[in-house]
């Protein structure tokens, strides 16, 4: 019995094998764009609704209370922040608007090329300055309101409260970056698929 497994069975065997190239047709294009599309209108929406409902409770608490000068100062950080998040979500949506229409008058908008544009983008809307800028943006207004409340009105509600905010402020920012650096993962992920498809 020969072993058949010389550089020439081997170089025949290899040039037999089907071709496994990935590809994507641009239905499939079009269909995983309007995935994220639909996807990043509900973040939008949610961030919104979150940001406006910061706001007018932070404002309520600026304009009608009688609270002392270093929470007044956390509360406009915290308003601050939460436009500045806003900001940053408007000007995603704004850039992806202004892509589309770009791609749509090239008729582009099914290309693999615009697909993968589209998943940088959000790539770095979850890792980077963007997301950097606004964790650090919202921090120091919560850790100020809930520092002075802790050390100003111990004992109280609103004492443990402050303690409260002290706790949750540290362990939410870990979550969301946690949160951020697994979305930008899976852009990635999604990115070198079609780096390598290329």
């Amino acid at each position: 019995m020969t072993n058949d497994s010389g550089p020439d069975a081997l170089c025949s065997m290899w040039q037999k094998q089907p071709n496994m190239s990935f590809s994507m047709s641009p239905g499939e294009i079009q269909k995983k764009l309007s995935e994220l599309q639909t996807k990043l209108r509900r973040r939008a929406i949610l961030l919104y609704v979150i940001c406006l409902a910061e706001i007018l409770w932070f404002a309520y608490w600026l304009i009608v209370s009688s609270l002392p000068v270093i929470p007044r100062i956390a509360c406009l950080l915290i308003i601050l922040s939460m436009n500045f998040t806003a900001g940053q979500v408007w000007l995603d949506d704004r850039d992806r608007r202004r892509a589309t229409e770009s791609a749509n008058a090239l008729g582009q908008a099914n290309c693999i090329d615009f697909y993968r544009t589209e998943l940088v983008r959000q790539h770095n809307f979850h890792c980077g300055v963007w997301f950097w800028s606004r964790l650090i943006a919202l921090v120091p207004g919560l850790l100020i309101f809930g520092g002075w409340a802790a050390i100003e009105l111990p004992g109280t509600k609103d004492g443990y409260a402050g303690i409260g905010i002290l706790i949750a402020v540290p362990a939410l920012s870990t979550l969301g970056v946690w949160l951020n650096y697994r979305r930008s993962r899976k852009h990635q992920t999604l990115i070198d698929a079609i780096d390598a498809m290329k």
